[in-house]
């Protein structure tokens, strides 16, 4: 029976943290989209900041997992008519987002292999 009412006070703080976290993810965005428009703070501008401070704040409080979070920021973009498609994934065109996936890549294998590790205690020996 005690069991029982831990794993409730366990569900109930995880329900109060989630919900904390669903508010910390929406309402910085909204003070963002209260701010009056003006010349310099157009209203393209300002859906620019919500829809990256909603993705920041997804980042930072780990609400979805982040290759979703990261592959729906430009999709949000383009869907918003902030930019088009071409505008949002030219970036990917270029040769430098390959080189690091590239170098991600590398350095994943040496970490598995345990190469890495050796490297390591090789270049703090040297």
């Amino acid at each position: 029976m005690e069991n029982k009412a831990v794993s409730n006070e366990a569900t109930t703080q995880q329900r109060k943290i989630q919900l904390l976290k669903i508010f910390a993810v929406i309402l910085p965005p909204l003070l963002v989209y209260m701010i009056p428009a003006n010349e310099a703070f157009t209203e393209p501008i300002k859906l620019f900041f919500v829809i990256t401070l909603v993705a920041i704040m997804l980042w930072a409080v780990e609400l979805m997992n982040m290759v979703i979070v990261a592959l729906a920021l430009p999709v949000a973009f383009v869907l918003s008519g902030l930019a088009t498609a071409g505008q949002v994934f030219a970036p990917w065109t270029q040769h430098l987002p390959y080189l690091v996936l590239g170098a991600l890549i590398i350095s994943g294998i040496f970490d598995q292999s345990g190469l890495m590790e050796r490297l390591s205690y090789w270049f703090i020996t040297k």
